[in-house]
């Protein structure tokens, strides 16, 4: 993503935080059952939290995934390595044109990893349309979703558990 619509969504994220903020704030008689007041509300923490994690990806300098023979990386999720050796299979998947690379990794490894905060707030919603291990999405990145598939898929058949298994 480039820089310019990282700015425009970090702050776009941010005026509709402080506008939930300014709507809840001057709202005349807060109902207590009114279903809109309590949406309001859940928007200032919602586009608080987008506005902050936008603005922490500006900092970002140097690749965001790396593949590397001892493993991938993507400092979207977590900044550790998750090694090709725990990793049991790749299964590309979209919903809604929406592309991602699902990584069915071991279940030890999977619950030693420090994953980041974005990607555990992440992680049930997107279980729930069937991804239910950790993914890449290249939408932000400047590589198709298909050429990561084969990128990843080379580097696991090269390092991964077969390699393991036969070396």
């Amino acid at each position: 993503m480039s820089l310019t619509r990282l700015r425009l969504f970090a702050v776009g994220c941010f005026l509709a935080s402080l506008g939930s903020l300014a709507l809840v704030l001057t709202w005349d008689e807060p109902p207590s059952e009114d279903f809109k007041y309590w949406m309001i509300w859940l928007g200032v923490p919602f586009f608080g939290f987008g506005a902050c994690v936008l603005f922490s990806r500006m900092t970002w300098s140097g690749p965001v995934v790396v593949l590397s023979p001892e493993g991938l990386r993507d400092r979207r999720m977590s900044p550790a390595i998750i090694p090709w050796t725990a990793i049991r299979s790749l299964k590309p998947r979209s919903y809604r044109g929406a592309k991602l690379l699902v990584l069915e990794i071991d279940r030890d490894l999977e619950r030693r990893v420090p994953w980041s905060l974005t990607f555990r707030m992440n992680r049930w919603p997107n279980a729930i349309l069937g991804a239910k291990g950790p993914w890449i999405v290249c939408s932000d990145l400047q590589i198709t979703h298909e050429r990561m598939v084969e990128v990843v898929e080379a580097y696991w058949h090269t390092f991964g558990p077969m390699r393991q298994d036969n070396g």
